[in-house]
Protein backbone atom coordinates (compact mmCIF):
# COMPACT_ATOMS: atom_id res chain seq x y z
CA UNK A 1 0.00 0.00 0.00
CA UNK A 2 3.09 2.25 0.57
CA UNK A 3 4.05 2.08 -3.23
CA UNK A 4 0.30 3.03 -3.86
CA UNK A 5 0.63 6.10 -1.67
CA UNK A 6 3.95 6.80 -3.40
CA UNK A 7 2.58 7.27 -7.08
CA UNK A 8 -0.53 9.14 -5.42
CA UNK A 9 1.16 11.80 -4.38
CA UNK A 10 4.03 12.29 -7.03
CA UNK A 11 4.13 15.36 -8.06
CA UNK A 12 6.44 14.48 -11.20
CA UNK A 13 3.90 13.08 -13.72
CA UNK A 14 1.14 16.02 -12.41
CA UNK A 15 -1.45 14.73 -15.73
CA UNK A 16 -2.92 11.64 -14.52
CA UNK A 17 -6.16 11.67 -12.39
CA UNK A 18 -6.22 8.38 -10.18
CA UNK A 19 -9.81 8.05 -9.09
CA UNK A 20 -9.02 4.48 -7.27
CA UNK A 21 -6.58 2.18 -6.48
CA UNK A 22 -7.91 0.14 -9.45
CA UNK A 23 -6.62 2.77 -12.31
CA UNK A 24 -3.29 3.08 -10.18
CA UNK A 25 -2.75 -0.12 -10.34
CA UNK A 26 -3.49 -0.41 -14.26
CA UNK A 27 -1.08 2.89 -14.50
CA UNK A 28 1.58 2.01 -12.54
CA UNK A 29 1.44 -1.77 -14.69
CA UNK A 30 1.49 0.46 -17.77
CA UNK A 31 4.51 2.97 -16.88
CA UNK A 32 6.33 -0.38 -15.73
CA UNK A 33 5.74 -1.90 -19.40
CA UNK A 34 7.03 1.21 -21.14
CA UNK A 35 10.52 1.16 -19.06
CA UNK A 36 10.24 -3.15 -19.72
CA UNK A 37 10.34 -2.33 -23.51
CA UNK A 38 12.59 0.45 -23.40
CA UNK A 39 15.22 -1.65 -21.52
CA UNK A 40 14.99 -4.69 -23.63
CA UNK A 41 15.07 -2.25 -26.69
CA UNK A 42 18.37 -0.87 -25.11
CA UNK A 43 19.85 -4.36 -24.74
CA UNK A 44 19.06 -5.45 -28.46
CA UNK A 45 21.55 -6.58 -30.33
CA UNK A 46 19.93 -4.19 -32.92
CA UNK A 47 21.66 -0.91 -33.22
CA UNK A 48 18.75 0.66 -34.54
CA UNK A 49 16.33 -0.48 -31.31
CA UNK A 50 19.62 0.34 -29.07
CA UNK A 51 20.34 3.71 -30.44
CA UNK A 52 16.09 4.73 -30.44
CA UNK A 53 15.96 3.26 -26.10
CA UNK A 54 19.62 5.34 -25.71
CA UNK A 55 17.91 8.49 -26.91
CA UNK A 56 14.83 7.94 -24.86
CA UNK A 57 17.02 7.02 -21.47
CA UNK A 58 18.99 10.13 -21.89
CA UNK A 59 16.75 12.59 -23.05
CA UNK A 60 16.02 15.88 -20.61
CA UNK A 61 12.22 16.22 -21.50
CA UNK A 62 10.19 16.41 -18.94
CA UNK A 63 7.25 17.73 -20.49
CA UNK A 64 6.04 14.22 -22.02
CA UNK A 65 4.41 12.17 -20.01
CA UNK A 66 5.76 8.90 -20.95
CA UNK A 67 9.31 10.68 -21.10
CA UNK A 68 11.78 7.94 -18.93
CA UNK A 69 12.92 10.65 -16.41
CA UNK A 70 9.07 10.85 -15.47
CA UNK A 71 8.45 7.24 -15.66
CA UNK A 72 11.83 6.75 -13.46
CA UNK A 73 10.62 9.43 -10.68
CA UNK A 74 6.87 8.19 -10.58
CA UNK A 75 7.69 4.00 -10.05
CA UNK A 76 10.90 5.41 -7.96
CA UNK A 77 13.53 4.43 -9.52
CA UNK A 78 16.88 6.91 -9.59
CA UNK A 79 17.08 7.36 -13.36
CA UNK A 80 21.25 8.46 -13.56
CA UNK A 81 21.92 4.91 -11.34
CA UNK A 82 19.76 2.56 -13.69
CA UNK A 83 21.40 3.68 -16.33
CA UNK A 84 24.36 3.45 -15.65
CA UNK A 85 23.51 -0.10 -14.70
CA UNK A 86 22.04 -0.76 -17.79
CA UNK A 87 25.10 0.16 -19.32
CA UNK A 88 27.55 -1.83 -17.53
CA UNK A 89 25.07 -5.11 -18.18
CA UNK A 90 25.02 -4.06 -21.85
CA UNK A 91 28.89 -4.31 -21.64
CA UNK A 92 28.91 -7.65 -19.78
CA UNK A 93 26.29 -9.38 -21.63
CA UNK A 94 28.13 -8.02 -25.15
CA UNK A 95 31.65 -9.35 -23.43
CA UNK A 96 30.38 -12.37 -22.45
CA UNK A 97 27.76 -13.13 -25.18
CA UNK A 98 25.30 -14.22 -22.49
CA UNK A 99 22.15 -15.02 -23.67
CA UNK A 100 19.10 -12.88 -23.38
CA UNK A 101 17.52 -15.09 -19.94
CA UNK A 102 20.41 -14.66 -18.13
CA UNK A 103 20.31 -11.32 -19.03
CA UNK A 104 17.33 -10.52 -17.75
CA UNK A 105 17.95 -12.68 -14.89
CA UNK A 106 20.66 -10.15 -13.89
CA UNK A 107 18.67 -6.66 -14.80
CA UNK A 108 16.00 -8.27 -12.35
CA UNK A 109 18.36 -8.60 -9.91
CA UNK A 110 19.46 -4.82 -10.40
CA UNK A 111 16.00 -3.54 -10.27
CA UNK A 112 15.17 -5.10 -6.89
CA UNK A 113 18.26 -3.54 -5.84
CA UNK A 114 17.43 -0.14 -7.08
Amino acid sequence: MAALEKLKSSENVTNIIVSNDDELIFEKKLLIAILERAIRDFLASSNQLHNSAKEWFYSKDQDFIFSYLNISRTLGFNSDKLIERLNLLRTVARKNRRNSREIYRILSDLLESN
